[in-house]
């Protein structure tokens, strides 16, 4: 079906909707776009809705970087919105009755997808994966501190009242002072089709981490988790609280990552990584080398951040070393 008739059909099941948040993810992860009216959406059916393309490589605090010649050097140019249409979506945080689009950008033709397009990037190597006869299993984890909006501090326990001020791994009491901001965050996530499974308190007081199904689809994990951290940071802000995720927001209590679970398939249900009876098989022996190799090379996209390496210390479950 095209984009025009998904639009219709999801304008039929959702008829209250007033306005829309479109965006693409930039390098850092972070949702760029634009706040339009719900009867606007028809316009990224012909490549009628543009941004900048340098908003692709915006630095983490919005600037332009000069280095990447893609912005005022060039006259900053527009490049047209390919939307997503499975991501359009309802924000159950939202005041009055919003949807979510998450795009792509184009090329100057207006055909392909940007060179630098994160999600364009990721669909080149799924597809090279794809053609090897692998077929990518993906899993992520996410972890994230509430915090409290006045301080920056650790949030008030809700429910005992009190900042929280110590560990709190796997303590159910603190998750069941926080029902009421995580279950809105697990119903926003659903609403948008993150499949969130799990949540779980972590070691520094007020951090969480969010669990999401594997999928058989790179593309797919990879909005899932844009979409979770869309509505971990909406939901958190209804409740009184904002969300970090930061590496290292608090110096004297644990970092925070993102966990990337990877298996290769063969297409047929069969983990090519399996090498029977606890043996490593040649295949995953040899990821792990490349990995190894290529550690070095792939620092800017694990730690892009100077607060990055301030989570790279003895004992803090961070690795420092490539083992």
């Amino acid at each position: 079906m095209s984009f025009a008739g998904q639009l219709a059909a999801f304008r039929a099941a959702h008829p209250e909707t007033e306005v829309a948040e479109v965006y693409v993810t930039d390098l850092n992860g972070v949702a760029r776009g634009k706040l339009v009216r719900a009867e606007m959406l028809d316009k990224l059916a012909g490549g009628g809705m543009k941004m900048p393309v340098s908003t692709l490589a915006l630095d983490i605090f919005g600037t332009d970087t000069a280095g990447a010649v893609i912005a005022i050097e060039v006259g900053d140019p527009d490049e047209a919105l390919l939307p997503l249409p499975q991501t359009l979506a309802p924000m159950l945080w939202a005041e009055r009755p919003t949807v979510q689009l998450q795009c792509m950008m184009t090329d100057p033709g207006g055909v392909e997808v940007c060179g630098y397009d994160p999600r364009g990037v990721l669909a080149r190597i799924t597809e090279r994966a794809r053609r090897m006869g692998l077929s990518p299993v993906v899993a992520l984890e996410l972890e994230f501190y509430l915090i409290d909006p006045d301080a920056p501090a650790p949030p008030v326990n809700p429910a005992a009242g009190g900042r929280l001020e110590r560990s709190q791994i796997y303590d159910l009491g603190v998750m069941r002072a926080f029902d009421p901001v995580m279950a809105g965050i697990a119903r926003a996530a659903q609403a948008l089709g993150a499949p969130a499974e799990t949540a779980i308190c972590e070691f520094g007081a007020g951090q969480f981490e969010m669990n999401l199904a594997h999928v058989e689809d790179p593309l797919a994990a990879a909005d899932h988790m844009v979409a979770l951290k869309r509505a971990i940071r909406g939901v958190a802000r209804r409740h009184g609280f904002d969300a970090s995720f930061m590496a290292k927001p608090f110096g004297e209590m644990a970092g925070s990552g993102i966990h990337i679970h990877l298996s290769l398939g063969d297409g047929e249900g069969q983990n090519l990584f399996d090498g029977g009876g606890g043996e490593v098989n040649p295949l995953l022996g040899n990821v792990i080398g490349g990995l190894q190799a290529r550690m070095v090379d792939c620092m800017l996209i694990f730690a892009p951040h100077l607060n990055s390496y301030r989570r790279f210390i003895p004992g803090s479950y961070a690795p420092m070393v490539a083992a």
